[in-house]
C-alpha cells in the first residue's frame, strides 16, 4: 500500500463539501452518526481527551481503499491547517499497514491503511483527536 503516491499538497482550494464530509467525521462524539460505510467509535487519547476513530471495510487489497484513503488525506490537507508528521517506523509484519498523520498544533489527524490478510479484507482508518 502506497499512500505516499497521495502525500503531494494539492493547490486547489477545498470544496465545501470536502470540508463538510470531514466536520462530520469530527463531530461523531456529539452526534453518533457515522459516515456512510463507516463504523465510528471514540476513544480517551493519551492527552485525556476523547478521540474519534472511524473504519471502513473493503475487499482484500481493493484499490477503492486505497483511493478512500487518498481521499480523506487529501480533505484533512485542504481543509486543516498545518502539516504532515514524520512517516512512521515500519514493521516486520505479515500484512501491510501504512500511516499519514497531520498535525495543526491543536489536533492530529490518522489515515491508515491496514492489510488484513487473515480476514481477506483491507481497511481504512479514520483517527481524530484534540492535542490541546
Amino acid at each position: 500500500m502506497v499512500l505516499t503516491a497521495i502525500a503531494v499538497l494539492t493547490t486547489q482550494p477545498a470544496r465545501a463539501d470536502d470540508c463538510a464530509s470531514l466536520n462530520t467525521l469530527e463531530a461523531y462524539q456529539s452526534t453518533e452518526q457515522a459516515p456512510a460505510g463507516a463504523t465510528c467509535s471514540t476513544f480517551l487519547s493519551e492527552a485525556l481527551t476523547t478521540g474519534i476513530s472511524c473504519y471502513w471495510t473493503f475487499a482484500f487489497r481493493d484499490n477503492a481503499a486505497i483511493n478512500k484513503a487518498a481521499s480523506l488525506w487529501k480533505k484533512i490537507q485542504a481543509c486543516r491547517a498545518g502539516q504532515a508528521l514524520a512517516p512512521d517506523k515500519l514493521v516486520n509484519h505479515p500484512d501491510s499497514y501504512d500511516l499519514r498523520e497531520w498535525s495543526t498544533g491543536s489536533s492530529i489527524f490518522r489515515v491508515s491503511v491496514k492489510d488484513k490478510g487473515a480476514l481477506e479484507q483491507t481497511l481504512v482508518f479514520f483517527r481524530f483527536e484534540k492535542t490541546k
